[in-house]
C-alpha cells in the first residue's frame, strides 16, 4: 500500500514536471526564429546599393565626356593664343616694312589703300605725318584681326566655364550618391549585427529547449521505472 502511495505521488510529480516542460517547450516552439523580414529588408538595401553604384558609374562616364570636351576646348584655346601671337608678329613685320618705304613707295601704298584719294608727291613736312598714318593703319588692320581671334577665345573660355559648372554639379550629385551608399552599407552592417544577436539568443533558446526535452525524457523513464518497481 505504501509503495502505491509513493508511486502515485511520484507519478503526480512526474506529470506536473512533464506538463511544465511541455508548456515551456511550446513557448519556445512558438517564439521560433523568423528571418523573412530581415531578408526582405536586406534585399531592398542591396538593390538600392546596386542602383547607387550604377548611378556613380554613369556620373563617372558623364565626367569623362566633359573632361574630353574640356580638353578639346583647351586645345582650341591654345591654338587661338598661338594665332594671336602670329598675328601680332605679322603686324610688327608689316609696320617695319612700312617704316622702310621711301617717298614714292609710301605714296603708292596709300594710293592702293585709298584709290579714291590719290597722292602724287609728298611735301617734306607731310612725310612724317603720312608715315605715322600708314603705320597706324597697319596696326589698325592687325588689331581688327586680333579682336576677331580674341572674340573666339572668349567664346571658348565661356564654353570651358559652362563645362566646369556642369562638372561641379555632377561631382556634387556623385558625392550625394556616395554618402547614400555609405549610409546603405552602415544600415546593412547594423542589420547583420542585430540579426547575429537574434541568432545568438535563438541558439540559447534551442540549447535550453534541448535540455528540457532531455529532462522530460528522463522524467518519463524514471516514472516508467517506478511503475515497474511498484508492480
Amino acid at each position: 500500500m505504501r509503495n502505491l502511495v509513493i508511486s502515485g505521488k511520484f507519478i503526480i510529480i512526474a506529470v506536473a514536471i512533464i506538463v511544465a516542460v511541455g508548456i515551456l517547450y511550446t513557448l519556445f516552439e512558438r517564439s521560433g526564429y523568423d528571418d523573412s523580414k530581415f531578408k526582405t529588408r536586406l534585399d531592398s538595401l542591396k538593390l538600392a546599393a546596386e542602383q547607387l553604384q550604377l548611378s556613380i558609374l554613369k556620373k563617372d562616364s558623364t565626367i569623362a565626356v566633359m573632361n574630353a570636351v574640356d580638353m578639346q576646348l583647351l586645345d582650341r584655346y591654345s591654338n587661338k593664343q598661338s594665332e594671336i601671337i602670329v598675328e601680332r608678329e605679322k603686324t610688327e613685320t608689316a609696320v617695319e616694312e612700312v617704316q622702310q618705304l621711301n617717298n614714292s613707295a609710301l605714296v603708292s601704298n596709300l594710293n592702293k589703300r585709298y584709290p579714291g584719294d590719290t597722292i602724287s608727291n609728298l611735301l617734306p613736312v607731310a612725310e612724317p605725318v603720312i608715315l605715322n598714318t600708314a603705320v597706324d593703319l597697319v596696326r589698325y588692320d592687325g588689331a581688327k584681326k586680333e579682336i576677331v581671334l580674341k572674340d573666339s577665345t572668349i567664346l571658348i573660355l565661356e564654353g570651358r566655364v559652362q563645362i566646369k559648372d556642369k562638372m561641379i554639379d555632377v561631382y556634387k550629385e556623385k558625392e550625394t550618391d556616395y554618402k547614400n551608399l555609405v549610409t546603405n552599407k552602415d544600415t546593412q552592417i547594423d542589420g547583420w549585427e542585430k540579426e547575429y544577436e537574434k541568432l545568438k539568443s535563438e541558439n540559447k533558446k534551442l540549447f535550453l529547449k534541448n535540455k528540457l526535452h532531455k529532462m522530460a525524457n528522463y522524467v518519463l523513464l524514471g516514472g516508467a521505472a517506478v511503475l515497474l518497481i511498484a508492480k
